[in-house]
């Protein structure tokens, strides 16, 4: 049976299909950052290079990502502005309020039944003047199955690493997703292979939407596929 793999480990191989944050459009610039759900860092060191005065607090609980996140971050010498923490947002009243949340990829993630508590607690890391900073991608829009389809591929050496992706739909809104790493030889011969198994949600955005001014919230478009919210 093939080993379990973090979705992490996909994004250090392949690389990631993140979009940088629309830093320009944060204004002025914050001096206290909270980033929910770091990944691997891109998304942080673009943000802390764009930000040079601002301190970040990192929320990422996935192992391998924040391993991954830790050395990067060492490397660019920003470890003394970046603190890191294996925390989810709803565990942080500790740390405060913030100037800006940025959050990408992250409430797509977030179950249906958890959205409302999610987002109150985004409003409350929010300094009075503060703002938050997301993706507009809260799901699949639909329950169709994808066959296992090749999404990625990059060479290191004599190998090759391919992801494949596959969904099939499940009970209720959810659809069963499966990520999978071949690793190759020259050859073409099979020398490692790793799956992550995961769940994702079929969102309708109107209605993610109202739960985001449920939540206290006004979302306004800040460029393509990004949304700033604020609260009144």
């Amino acid at each position: 049976m093939s080993p379990t793999m973090s979705m992490f480990e996909a994004v250090a191989y392949l690389g990631g299909e993140e979009r940088p944050y629309p830093v320009d459009a944060v204004r002025p610039a914050p001096r206290r950052v909270l980033e929910v759900g770091s990944g691997v860092g891109n998304g942080t060191l673009q943000a802390a290079l764009a930000w040079p005065d601002a301190t970040f607090y990192c929320l990422e609980p996935d192992d391998v990502a924040r391993n991954t996140l830790a050395w990067r971050v060492a490397a660019a010498g920003l470890n003394n502005r970046v603190s890191i923490l294996p925390l989810r947002l709803e565990e942080t009243d500790f740390l405060g309020t913030f100037d800006v949340v940025l959050a990408q990829h992250v409430l797509c993630e977030v179950p249906p039944e958890e959205r409302s508590a999610f987002l109150v607690a985004m409003t409350r890391r929010m300094g009075y003047d503060g703002a938050a900073v997301i993706d507009d991608h809260f799901g699949p829009t639909d329950n169709a199955p994808i066959p296992r389809t090749e999404v990625g591929q990059e060479r290191f050496g004599d190998f090759t690493y391919t992801q494949f992706f596959t969904a099939e739909p499940a009970e209720g809104s959810r659809r069963n997703v499966v990520h999978e790493i071949v690793m190759t030889d020259r050859r073409g011969d099979v020398i490692h292979e790793s799956r992550h198994e995961a769940v994702d949600f079929v969102t309708d955005d109107d209605l993610a939407l109202s739960l985001i001014r449920a939540a206290g919230l006004m979302p306004a478009s800040i460029g393509d596929g990004w949304l700033r919210l604020t609260t009144p």
